[in-house]
């Protein structure tokens, strides 16, 4: 800082600046804090984060905290020590009475201050440059998550039904889709890749393009799961990050009047007994789709009679939370299916009246996950 500077500048700032030492790990100040003082880095690094985000590594020879002295506003970020730092600290008092002497301390601090300020605002606009275009990648990954899923509701003269796809502030895995196999065959899918942002995307479109590709060839439950699951596995086995998903495939029959199911580790789906007012879990274990390569999916059948209604969802609507960190719960999604069941026109209704449930529990707050939806009905 003082290359340039005379004997009585350093002087100077030696009698206002004073050496402090913290653990590594220690916080120096946090977010919202009144300016007390500045610090410069002797040796060693303080990292700057606001919340989770790391906004910078400051190093030897760099000042930290100087804003808050300046603007006389609380502190807009953390700091925390890395490793074995030593720093020196000027007071806010001290600060403040050197910056109105004349000379070449304040000089010399005032440049040191402007050149920072300069690589500062450097950063934050390709920061803000950065974060514009991952927006925009996200918006266009958006929009081709969107028109992999069905345009609309297929219409048949024996099933009604109705679907709806929440996305979360960030890009998720849930699919969900409708296959006319054969006349008297209707097929539907719903899953759930892990994680978020762009491999999720990616690999949500693999799955739909070797599931329409594998229907064609041999449709049954078992057949599909078992391709879909060696698709998954292999594909992950080229890629740096570990993916998997969530599967569950359905074929609804209407010459024997049976429900054919499988699932990958996706959330249970739901089967409402309209006659009796009975609702049953269709249980399925097995690992999500790319967790084992060898892996036999064992199709289970039920029968269903007009009326009857089943219930598809994702793991965003059983997760949502409320303001103290509970999650909505199978319990909650139990609840309001045999209470709200038997007293609707349409499959509409259902599907809002859970959707409003999930909406009031978490009191409007958005979804940390996708959240889809799916509900069927037997017609007579």
């Amino acid at each position: 800082m003082f290359q340039s500077g005379s004997t009585s500048e350093i002087e100077e700032f030696a009698t206002i600046a004073y050496e402090v030492t913290f653990p590594d790990g220690t916080t120096i100040f946090n977010t919202g804090e009144r300016g007390d003082a500045l610090y410069f880095i002797f040796e060693g690094a303080v990292k700057i984060h606001r919340a989770s985000a790391e906004l910078a590594i400051r190093r030897t020879g760099e000042c930290i905290g100087e804003m808050a002295l300046l603007n006389d506003k609380p502190r807009i970020a953390s700091a925390v020590i890395q490793g074995k730092t030593q720093l020196l600290k000027i007071d806010r008092e001290d600060f403040q009475r050197v910056m109105q002497r004349k000379g070449g301390l304040p000089y010399h601090i005032m440049k040191m201050l402007a050149d920072k300020l300069r690589e500062d605002t450097e950063a934050r606009v390709e920061a803000a440059r950065t974060e514009e275009r991952i927006k925009h990648e996200l918006k266009r990954a958006r929009e081709i998550q969107r028109a992999m899923l069905p345009e609309k509701e297929p219409k048949l003269d024996w099933l009604e039904i109705s679907a709806s796809f929440l996305t979360a502030e960030e890009m998720g895995g849930d699919y969900y889709d409708y296959l006319q196999l054969s006349p008297t065959t209707f097929g539907i899918v719903i899953g759930d890749a892990t994680g978020h942002e762009i491999p999720a995307g990616i690999l949500v479109a693999m799955a739909k393009s070797c599931l329409h590709t594998l229907i064609r060839i041999d449709a049954s439950v078992e057949s599909v799961m078992q391709r879909m699951n060696e698709m998954v596995y292999e594909t992950m086995k080229t890629m740096k990050r570990k993916l998997l998903m969530s599967f569950c495939y359905v074929i609804l029959d209407t010459t024997n009047s049976t429900l054919t199911f499988s699932s990958a580790g996706h959330p249970p789906p739901y089967h409402y007994r309209q006659r009796i007012g009975k609702l049953d879990t269709l249980e399925s274990f097995a690992y999500p789709l790319g967790v084992r390569r060898n892996i036999v999916y064992q199709a289970q059948k039920v029968q269903f009679q007009p009326g009857d209604i089943f219930i598809f969802y994702s793991d965003g609507i059983v997760e949502v939370e409320n303001d103290k960190k509970e999650p909505f719960g199978y319990e909650r999604i139990e609840q309001t299916i045999a209470e709200s069941a038997p007293k609707i026109a349409n499959v509409e209704e259902l599907k809002s009246a859970i959707l409003q449930k999930t909406y009031t529990y978490c009191h409007n707050l958005s979804f940390t996950d996708d959240a889809t939806l799916v509900v069927l009905k037997i017609l007579p």
